[in-house]
């Protein structure tokens, strides 16, 4: 199954604040042109717009959640290909998809735009070896590096324990 047009837009453009008029223009003028050329379509023109601020907003939190998610997969490298990660359920990656030559990374098809657009990220890491278990929890995106040591210390934790006790 390919990517989503979405997520392609994510994956390649790099929006900066500044860069909301253009975009909001953009869409604007193509509401305009559809209501012009479908006369079906008028009532949908503020919808469209509406929905604009949220687009911006959810483009730069999920690339910044993104590279998040790929901070907590590199501080969990050793473990990766046992590992799927969910953050804010809107990405996921599943290590085991990397060994099979396969994107590991994927973006939900839906997921809660408030939540995406929190500084709050919301993760939960299964892992899948011998033994099983799951960790989840918040990551604060202005204290990301301390929390991401503090995932990986709780994931370790979780580990040794289940290794100790022989499961």
């Amino acid at each position: 199954m390919g990517e989503s047009d979405f997520c392609k837009w994510i994956e390649k453009k790099s929006i900066k604040a500044n860069d909301q008029m253009e975009i909001e223009e953009t869409i604007k003028a193509f509401s305009e042109y559809v209501c012009t050329v479908d006369q079906e379509y008028q009532y949908n023109k503020t919808f469209l717009n509406g929905f604009i601020d949220y687009f911006v907003g959810n483009t730069m939190m999920l690339q910044a959640k993104k590279k998040c998610m790929l901070q907590i997969v590199d501080r969990l490298k050793a473990y990766k290909k046992f590992i799927i990660i969910k953050v804010d359920d809107a990405w996921v990656y599943d290590g085991k998809k990397e060994t099979e030559n396969d994107n590991p990374i994927t973006l939900s098809k839906t997921f809660d735009r408030r939540n995406v657009n929190s500084t709050k990220i919301k993760y939960q890491i299964r892992y899948i070896n011998i033994s099983e278990f799951v960790i989840a929890g918040t990551i604060d995106m202005t204290k990301q590096k301390k929390d991401i040591e503090e995932v990986f210390k709780l994931f370790t934790d979780r580990l040794n324990k289940d290794e100790n006790e022989g499961l």
